[in-house]
């Protein structure tokens, strides 16, 4: 999600005015994405809220943004009315694998609203989940900006669910003791001025 979100967009601009500045990025799930900066072969993290919080790193809010719950053609009939969460228990749900960050956050929603999360496909990694839902293999919660091409090209669908679904935030994982590496210091202020004049303009 990150990545889609806005990483790829500001990696450009920071190429366009850094062009000497070498990068090397790596997609993998949370967990592992953590494991990486503990062991010190990572500068940063750029992960998905809520997100454990391990010793010897600190976070840095940089986003925040909505998740709407989204299906295919086969799925169109499931607009014409607002659902609750049970009424879709039947449903096929598309969504990331136990251990990620995303699958806790969506099984305490669920369990909140006295439910347990099913998923009938499990993505390892957050790229999968929209190429899944467009091909049909079920319904599934995505970051509305992502979702919003396809459902102007009427390949989407909103379902509009009863229960409100808090707003998300992508952090960056950051070691306790500030990395010495001065494009790494570089790129993150980047981001940060960037995603502050962002958020700036859409409010």
């Amino acid at each position: 999600s990150a990545m889609h979100l806005f990483l790829l967009e500001l990696l450009q601009e920071f190429r366009k005015k850094y062009p000497s500045v070498r990068l090397k990025l790596y997609n993998h799930a949370t967990p592992d994405v953590v494991r990486r900066l503990l062991e010190g072969t990572l500068d940063f993290a750029i992960v998905t809220a809520p997100c454990h919080l391990p010793k010897g790193t600190k976070s840095v809010s940089l986003l925040s943004y909505e998740e709407i719950l989204v299906g295919g053609k086969e799925f169109q009939k499931l607009t014409e009315k607002v659902h609750t969460l049970k009424e879709l228990s039947d449903m096929p749900f598309v969504g990331l694998c136990a251990g990620s960050a995303t699958f806790e956050y969506y099984k305490e929603y669920w369990r909140a609203q006295g439910m347990q999360q099913h998923l009938t496909v499990e993505a390892y990694t957050s790229d999968l989940i929209l190429p899944l839902i467009l091909r049909g293999f079920g319904i599934g919660f995505v970051p509305k900006k992502l979702a919003r091409p396809y459902l102007l090209s009427g390949e989407l669908y909103e379902i509009s669910i009863a229960a409100p679904i808090p707003k998300r935030s992508i952090e960056a994982l950051i070691p306790a003791e500030p990395s010495r590496n001065l494009a790494s210091k570089k790129l993150m202020d980047f981001l940060r001025m960037s995603l502050s004049l962002k958020e700036e303009n859409v409010l």
